[in-house]
């Protein structure tokens, strides 16, 4: 079987650049150029004006058609606006709909009825489940006893549960810190068993704590950076160039937070795909067989690096 991840050097039909492919029977660069070669046959053999033809005929005929609307009043009685609809129907929104419905069950004591035969039904199921309620638990917070159905339940309430993570008090939202305390403690103590590691993230530079579970994920403070930093490293593998661990904060400092293409500042607090969002871009694109190195990677705006491309001369006027 043919090994398909060998790229193989083939020249562009429309734009005669060479570029690296996978397949054997690829023709373009780009999508760009497909696109282009495309729209160049259509006009050659007439059928782009067909299309122009028939997609002026069918808004002129969807201009004729007019849908016919009705003037009708909302029956919810607080409300009671007037609203036009294509078909006839009792109320303007769905919200007027349903507190008309709890209007009329409250008038004819639908709502009662229904009401005590929850509280009974409850009661029935309490009286009859009682005997499952067999363990009797002490609290490791307050020490209070209470019944529960789990044999390895710790506290009688949320509240006790709570006090006993580190820094609960001192921290109610649950900050970073707190998190890492909490972490750290409960590694000392043994009870959750494996590696755990701290320092700062290959790719966003944030101080974690975490359980290491192999030596790369170890690298990162979350699932998201490390699917992010694997997904930018297939492309280099695929195409056998040069690659090592890029570390993306760095990337960022080293360059002083200045997109490399059109030299304006970036800004930090935006996130793709915002204009002005920092990204990584390969000086000599990989397409065209650059590495996935620090050398080869710049500081970018996330326009600018969309805009570039695999092209390896772009300027912001282009």
């Amino acid at each position: 079987m043919p090994n398909r991840t060998v790229p193989l050097t083939k020249t562009c039909i429309r734009c005669a650049i060479e570029f690296s492919a996978l397949r054997k029977d690829a023709k373009y660069c780009g999508a760009a150029c497909r696109v282009a070669a495309a729209n160049d046959r259509a006009r050659a053999d007439g059928r782009a004006e067909q299309w122009k033809v028939v997609a002026g005929e069918k808004r002129a005929a969807a201009s004729c058609i007019e849908t016919p609307k009705h003037v009708l009043t909302c029956q919810y009685a607080p409300c009671g606006v007037g609203f036009s609809a294509p078909r006839r129907r009792k109320y303007c929104v769905p919200l007027c709909e349903r507190r008309a419905y709890s209007a009329r069950r409250k008038a004819d004591g639908r709502l009662d009825v229904m009401r005590v035969q929850q509280r009974d039904y409850n009661a029935a199921y309490q009286k009859a489940n009682a005997d499952r309620w067999k363990v009797e638990r002490e609290c490791r917070v307050c020490g209070a006893s209470w019944r529960t159905m789990r044999r390895d339940a710790k506290y009688c309430s949320d509240v006790c549960k709570a006090a006993a993570y580190v820094g609960w008090e001192t921290s109610p939202t649950r900050t970073r810190r707190a998190l890492a305390k909490r972490k750290l403690t409960i590694a000392a103590r043994g009870t959750c068993g494996g590696v755990w590691v701290s320092g700062h993230c290959v790719r966003c530079d944030t101080t974690f704590t975490a359980r290491a579970r192999g030596s790369r994920s170890a690298q990162y403070c979350s699932r998201a950076c490390y699917a992010g930093d694997k997904a930018a490293t297939r492309r280099a593998r695929l195409r056998e160039v040069e690659r090592e661990t890029v570390h993306r904060a760095r990337v960022m400092e080293r360059d002083g937070w200045l997109c490399h293409l059109c030299g304006e500042p970036i800004d930090r607090t935006q996130t793709a795909p915002e204009p002005l969002a920092p990204t990584l871009d390969h000086v000599i694109p990989i397409a065209r067989g650059g590495g996935h190195t620090m050398t080869n990677i710049k500081a970018a705006h996330f326009i600018c690096n969309s805009s570039k491309s695999d092209q390896l001369e772009w300027s912001p006027a282009a």
